[in-house]
């Protein structure tokens, strides 16, 4: 479960005055760290609007698992309850932050929204 975590860098820059068409967003765990009652994962969110712009947010955050550390430098992987939740907590501030330095720079949010779908209930009414 995250406990908490903090942005500790943002920058962004774009290099032509164009509106992007698309974008790529890539999260990377760049380390973990065992403390005595959690773990802390260091992390870079980036945005990259091809040839026209990029975002990047780096942060931490702290989970309430100890020992992710060992399992972060043996296989460079999560285990799979903590990877869920990590990758949930980096998108979510990743996007909220990149939402807002992408309006500074007049760039496309870095928002995935979901695909609206309607179904008819079937079943008779009551």
């Amino acid at each position: 479960m995250i406990l908490g975590g903090r942005i500790l860098q943002v920058n962004g820059n774009k290099s032509k005055d164009e509106n992007p068409k698309n974008y790529n967003v890539n999260v990377k765990i760049d380390e973990v760290k065992s403390e005595k009652t959690r773990s802390v994962i260091f992390y870079t969110y980036t945005v990259d609007y091809t040839d026209i712009g990029q975002l990047n947010v780096k942060g931490e955050l702290y989970v309430d698992e100890k020992g992710l550390e060992k399992e972060w430098k043996d296989k460079k992987q999560l285990p799979s309850p903590a990877l869920e939740d990590v990758l949930t907590a980096i998108m979510y501030s990743g996007s909220t932050i990149g939402t807002l330095m992408a309006f500074a720079l007049n760039l496309s949010a870095p928002l995935n929204m979901p695909k609206v779908q309607i179904q008819k209930n079937e079943s008779p009414a009551s």
